[in-house]
Formats: C-alpha cells, structure tokens, sequence
C-alpha cells in the first residue's frame, strides 16, 4: 500500500469481526441478546423523540443508530438526514458524517467536492475527525487536487490534538515519503502514540518497524506483541502479519499450521494479502497439503484486490499452467501490471520472457532495463540476471568489471546462484583476474547452503584438478547432492561420472537412469547423451526413433551438440526421412555457436553441394573454424583441401602442418596421410614418413601395417627387406611384444631416399 488507505464508513468505527466462526448460542444467552435488542429499542425511541422535538445530539446519535442499525434497522438515508440536521444546528460531528455520507454515496448521492466543503466546514472548527479525514481527501485527490503537504499539514493539525487515526496517517507519511522526506524515527514516534491508544492500524505498522528495524532497532518479539494487539481486534493485516511471524518463527513459536490457520482467518476478512499468503501456502504446500488449484483461487481473490505479489504468483501460474490452463499471453499481463508497480519480481519475470522472446517480441535491451529495475530496488535476483547482461553483453554494453560488482552485492545479499556466478568470474578470468582458489572458495560456500550450481562447478573443479587437488571421488559426491536436489546439470554429471567410472564404479545402468531424470527435466545435454546411448545401444536397447526423438528435444533447445547429431541422422536417413537441406540446416545452427563437429560438417557439406549451393571457399572457412579447435576430422580435411587447391590456394607445406597437428592428437589416419605426403616431395622425407607409418602402426592401424611390409617388400624408401616383410605380415595377428619387437627392428633400418620416391598417395 502507497497511501493511507480507504475511506472511513459514515459510523467512523473500527468494529470487531469475529471472521465467520460459527458458535452454539444457548436459550439463556438467546433471552438476553432479545432483551438487549428490546432495550436497544427502547434507547432509540427516546433518541429519535429527542431529535424530533431538536435536540443537536439526539439528532446525531439517532444518526448513529440508523448508520450502525443499532435498536432499528440500518438505513443510510435516514442516517444521512438526521446528520445533515444536527450539521444544520452547528454540530460538527453531524457535519463530519454528513461529508462522509457524500465522499462514499451512503444514503445521497455522491458528492466529493460538496463532501470536501462540509469537511474543511469541520476542520475549521479544529475538530481532529474533519481534519484527518479532509487530510486523506487531499492525500489521494477525492474532491480536491491531489496536495500531500497540505495532506500531511491536516494530519499534524488532528494528532497534535491526540487524534490516533491522524497520528497513524501521518507516521504513514513519514515511513513513505508521502508530502515529506522520509524519516523512519519519526514515522516509528507517531506509530507509537497511536498504538497507545490501541488503534489497531497503528499496532500493526509499529510491529512491521520493528520487523524491519525501521527507526526503531529490530525486535522480533516486541512485533509479535503488537501484531497480536491488534489482531485481538480483528484487525485482518494484524492477523495476517502474526500468520507471518508463526510461519517464519519471529518473535513467537515457528508453527506452520498456525500460520495457515491465520491466513484463512485473515483471508476470510478480505485480507488481500492474507489471501495472498493462504494462495502461497497452497502453492508450496506449506503447512498444508500441496493443491496448485486452490492456489490459483486464493491468488484471483487477491488480484481482484490489486494486490500486487498475487498478480506475480498468478502470472507465474499461468506461465507454466500450475492449477491453471496455461497462458502466456495473460502471465505477461499480470506480470506487467506487477512490474509496473514497482514488484522487483514481476520485473525479473517479465524480463526473462523479454530475453527469451515468449509472448512477446524478443528485446534484450527491455529484458535488461527491467533487470535493472529490480536491481536497483536492491532485489538480489535482479541483480544477478542484470550482472550475466553486462557479463555477457546482451541488451546492455559488455562490462564484465559491472558484472562482478553486481554479482557481488547480490551474493552480499545472500543469493547463492550469485555467490556461484561471482566463482565463475573468478575461474574464467571475467572482470577479475583468473583465481581457482577464490573461484573454488565462492562454489564451496554457495554448495554448504545447498545451491546446486555450486555443486557442480565445485564437482567440476574437483574433477578436473583445478584451484584444488583432484579428487573424482569427491567430484562424484558433489554432482550426487546436486542431483538429490533436483538439479538437472548435478543429475546429469552425476549420470557421465557412472558412464565412464569417474569417481565412482561404472555403471551404464545408473547412468542411463540419471540422464533419464535430467532429461525428462528438459536438460539438454542430457537429452543429447541419452539420445547416444540409444543410438549405440550403450546401457538401453538400441533404438534409433528414440535417439532421434532426443536429439530434437535437445536441438529444439539450440544444443548445438544435439543440432549436429540430428543433422547426421537426416543426412544419412537414419530413423528420419533423409532430407540433405535439413542436415545442411542444423548443421549452420550447429555451427554458428562455435561447436566443431557441426562446423566440419557444414564445412563438408558447402564443399560438396550437399543441401545447400555448393561453395568451395564457404566451406573452407567452416573448416579452418573447426581445425582452429584442434578438431581432428577438420584437420585433415582441411589438408586435403590445401593439397587439392579446393576452397584454398593449393599449399602442400600447409596442408603437412595440419596433418602434423592432428597426428600430435593420436590420429593414425592423419600419421599415415603425413606419411604419404613426405613421401612426395622433391626430394621426400622417407624418415619423417616412416616415422609416422612406424607410429601409427606401433598403435595396431592396419593400413600402416600394409604400408610398412610393401616398403619392405618392394624396397620403398629402404633397401628390400622380403625377410622382414614376411616377419612383419606374420606378427600382425600376434601378442604386442612380438609386434612391438619387430618394429623395432625396422625403425633402426637405413632410409633410401632415392626409392622412397616409389610410393604414392594412390598406392
């Protein structure tokens, strides 16, 4: 709330309710409650006899009688003619009520202005009623131009005088800056002095000071005396706030079926944010058991009210369809009538949908200035999503020293998934200098409190040996809390530690169950891996419609890793319709993110006119993009496109270098394609090549083995050696010692340089 609130009804009380508890009335209390109504009855007859014959109070108080339908049946017009009589004969209490009966249209019609008139009539007279209530007219504009000072002046005037509704309305100005500075002691002061005199109004934000330590130092006990004060009066905010304190356990005993017990008692007295709180509760299964659908109703109750958390809570509902059809387009209305009030949530939310483009028009630059909305509000999520912004350039300059500073405060706030950001900052070198030890320090401390992004990069940091002794053991345990928390990114580590017995036993088993929790979650990687097990049938029977399957999800999902093996399997029509466009296409979308595999392929593709309008010097720069990253395949096929001249200038001393790089990465392919190469020049490498083919055959390549016995056969870069060829052939098929035995002695055999000219590529 930003104001002082509703209008006060024309009896000016602040009655009791007893929130629709039903109770057994006995035939004794029954004969006093009629024998209390026939004495009320007689009361206002006298009253009423008064007021005709003009008495100035009887006209007032029968007044009273018919606003309250106390000894006869409540009517606002004749309540509203016996005030304007009592008004008539100078009573400024008839003319408080008759204003109020024209600010709200009770028994006339309604009249603002003229109700603005009766009561600066009544406020002239210093009567404290008239001017707290002419304050709250000007305060929120009814009848008159809006003017909080004079709002603020009026309310001084009436809680000078000891006036406790004044009193509170304008501690209320203090506390919010509503016609003065804001100034929490002072807010607390005037809460006081109204408290004392038992407004319930006043209880209840002098408790919510102390909660928050506003002029005040913080007590959460001396709240909760308050909260109950006032909540003895059936104040609902009183009683929703003690709802609070039993739920979080501050100031009183933590009892969260208490807490919904208030809620429902306050939400019942059309508590706004008691329904609120009864919706979450609901919606969480807090003291209560789990049902989305009756969260929805409490949350539509509160929204009916403007109540502005309720607004985020129902939009997030219908955003996933929890206990509603789900409705993107009317989660980003509520969303945005919740941000545009200034909810740091709602702003998070609708900022998220802004940078994902659902439901609206993708716009980076509004995602990250509704960011920074919440953020500047001191909101930690805020914060964080404004830092990976400025971490990453989207919607905003790149300024990773920004996103350090904002990850910080918001891990100073407590917000764990920033504590784990400020780590990656650390370990990547992002806005600081590289730091394991401080990067290993961050994830530690957010993995403690349970963040499971802490937990993985910890686990990370202990697999890989990083800023910490390698320990895989440990790795293992940290993806398992993850995964026992419900990360998906801890379930799926957890399942790649089993399939390759990192830290722990390997189990395909396990590990196919684990990435088939991640997976149903909607974690792409996972996806993606399981999608490999059931196209190898590793741990599941093979199944290729099923791999498929997965591989969509995880590409629908921009995976690149997934968008290359899919467009494999339309390449090739393996459990899909081949479709070369569509392999070409996922490929590009592979490619574009930097992922080599896709690169190469795209790079294949354009070289042979495959899907796409074949372009040889296109295909060439996917290519070196790939081989860039030491892609093995890309390597060598970006050799073969230097020894052709496709794409590129023909250049054989190029093509040998890359040749070179990928036999540096053990493949035997690319040591038998060096080999061959060094064998053509003038003059040949016969040592280098018979380096390579020794390598490769060293490491059980058979074509390097069939190379080597034709050297050795037909005197290929070596004298003759039909001994050894036959030697050779024979070991091939035998234990390693032998073999190794026998390569050995041909390694330590004399080059012809002159022969070696012999064997060619097309041999």
């Amino acid at each position: 709330m930003d104001h002082n609130g509703t209008w006060p009804s024309a009896d000016d009380g602040n009655a009791a309710q007893d929130g629709g508890v039903q109770r057994v009335v006995f035939l004794p209390v029954m004969r006093q409650l009629l024998e209390q109504a026939a004495r009320g009855q007689r009361r206002f007859a006298a009253k009423l006899e008064s007021a005709e014959g003009g008495n100035l109070n009887d006209q007032f108080e029968v007044g009273l009688c018919y606003a309250r339908g106390e000894g006869v049946e409540a009517d606002m017009v004749q309540a509203f003619r016996w005030f304007s009589a009592a008004a008539a004969q100078g009573d400024v209490r008839g003319t408080a009520a008759a204003a109020r009966c024209y600010m709200n249209g009770e028994g006339v019609e309604k009249d603002q202005p003229r109700a603005v008139e009766l009561l600066s009539q009544a406020a002239a007279q210093e009567y404290p009623p008239a001017q707290c209530e002419l304050g709250l007219a000007y305060e929120l504009g009814l009848g008159v131009e809006a003017d909080k000072p004079r709002a603020v002046s009026l309310y001084r005037q009436a809680a000078e005088q000891g006036y406790a509704q004044a009193q509170c309305n304008l501690g209320f100005c203090y506390l919010t800056g509503i016609g003065v500075d804001e100034d929490n002691g002072r807010a607390a002061a005037w809460f006081t002095r109204a408290a004392e005199q038992r407004l319930p109004r006043a209880l209840t934000l002098l408790g919510d000071c102390y909660v928050n330590g506003m002029g005040v130092r913080q007590d959460y006990d001396r709240a909760a005396r308050l909260y109950e004060a006032a909540a003895d009066e059936g104040y609902a905010p009183a009683i929703c706030a003690l709802g609070r304190c039993r739920e979080y356990g501050q100031g009183v005993e933590k009892d969260v079926e208490l807490a919904v017990s208030l809620y429902r008692r306050a939400a019942e007295l059309d508590s706004a944010s008691a329904q609120c709180c009864l919706g979450y509760c609901y919606y969480m299964g807090i003291g209560l058991e789990q049902d989305e659908a009756e969260a929805v109703r409490w949350f539509r109750l509160a929204v009916e009210q403007g109540q502005i958390r309720a607004m985020s809570l129902l939009g997030e509902c219908c955003q996933y369809g929890r206990g509603t059809e789900r409705d993107l387009e009317e989660a980003v209305r509520l969303y945005q009538q919740a941000a545009e009030a200034g909810h740091a949530p709602a702003q998070c939310a609708l900022g998220l949908l802004y940078e994902q483009g659902k439901a609206v028009p993708q716009d980076l630059g509004q995602a990250a200035a509704l960011y920074r909305q919440a953020a500047d509000q001191g909101h930690p999520r805020g914060m964080d999503l404004l830092a990976t912004c400025c971490r990453s350039g989207r919607g905003v300059e790149a300024d990773s020293r920004e996103a350090v500073a904002w990850y910080r405060k918001a891990a100073d706030a407590g917000y764990l998934p920033a504590l784990s950001h400020l780590g990656l900052c650390y370990e990547d070198g992002i806005g600081v200098a590289v730091d394991l030890e401080k990067a290993a320090d961050c994830y530690r401390r957010a993995a403690e409190q349970g963040d499971t992004m802490g937990q993985c990069c910890l686990g990370y940091l202990y697999e890989s040996g990083r800023g910490v002794a390698e320990d895989k053991k440990q790795a293992a345990a940290l993806y398992r809390q993850a995964a026992e928390l419900g990360s998906p990114a801890g379930m799926c580590n957890l399942a790649y530690c089993y399939e390759l017995g990192l830290g722990v036993a390997q189990n395909m088993a396990l590990a196919v169950f684990w990435y088939q929790q991640a997976a149903k979650r909607g974690y792409a990687r996972a996806q993606c891996n399981l999608g490999f097990c059931y196209e190898t049938g590793v741990g599941v029977k093979m199944d290729k419609a099923r791999a498929a399957a997965l591989y969509r999800q995880a590409a629908d999902q921009n995976y690149a890793r997934a968008q290359s093996c899919l467009g494999l399997f339309y390449e090739n029509g393996i459990a899909v319709e081949q479709d070369a466009a569509e392999a070409a296409a996922l490929y590009r979308r592979s490619a574009e993110q930097g992922f080599a595999p896709g690169q190469r392929r795209l790079g294949r593709c354009l070289m042979a006119g495959l899907g796409t309008a074949k372009d040889e010097a296109a295909g060439a720069v996917w290519l070196k993009r790939a081989a860039a990253q030491d892609d093995v395949l890309s390597l060598c096929l970006l050799s073969q496109c230097y020894i052709e001249g496709r794409g590129v200038e023909q250049d054989r001393t190029r093509a040998l270098e890359l040749l070179e790089r990928a036999a540096q990465r053990d493949s035997c392919e690319a040591m038998l394609a060096a080999a061959k190469l060094c064998l053509q020049p003038e003059p040949p490498d016969a040592a280098k090549a018979f380096t390579y083919l020794l390598e490769a055959a060293a490491r059980g390549f058979e074509p390097a083995w069939a190379y080597l016995t034709r050297c050795c056969q037909e005197g290929l870069g070596m004298k003759k050696r039909p001994r050894l060829a036959k030697k050779l052939a024979s070991v091939r098929k035998k234990p390693p010692e032998e073999q190794r035995a026998a390569l050995e002695k041909l390694r330590a055999l004399p080059r012809d340089p002159e022969l070696s000219q012999k064997l060619r590529p097309s041999d």
